[in-house]
């Protein structure tokens, strides 16, 4: 299991904001807890769960274990992101290169279980 900060320096009240996830809500919130972020800054979107921090909040994560990423290789690591790469890959079936350029965005420890495929189209 593992916690997840991106770089998407969203502007909010003329700051920058990032998302912080993790493999799992309860280890989400554990480690918020931990670092002193407080649960006012969850957001418990459908498939991508995660805080919004800011960016001294972002480098006490990443000092206490956070895995910094971009914002792109973040939104893979989420439900909806696996849904919508595994879908990309899918949609393009019948060019290889378009395909094998999704395929190399799968991040790693996240390759899908073919057992499940099916339910992800």
């Amino acid at each position: 299991m593992a916690v997840y900060v991106d770089d998407a320096a969203i502007m909010f009240r003329s700051k920058p904001r990032f998302h912080l996830a993790a493999d799992s809500v309860k280890e989400l919130h554990a480690f918020c807890m931990k670092v002193g972020i407080n649960k006012c800054w969850f957001h418990n979107a459908k498939g991508h769960p995660h805080y919004d921090i800011t960016e001294v909040q972002r480098l006490a994560a990443i000092k206490h274990g956070a895995i910094a990423m971009s914002a792109r290789e973040l939104s893979f690591r989420t439900e909806s992101g696996r849904k919508t790469l595994n879908w990309l890959i899918e949609k393009n079936a019948g060019d290889p290169a378009e395909q094998a350029k999704w395929i190399a965005m799968i991040p790693p420890g996240t390759e899908p279980d073919p057992a499940k495929q099916q339910e992800l189209f």
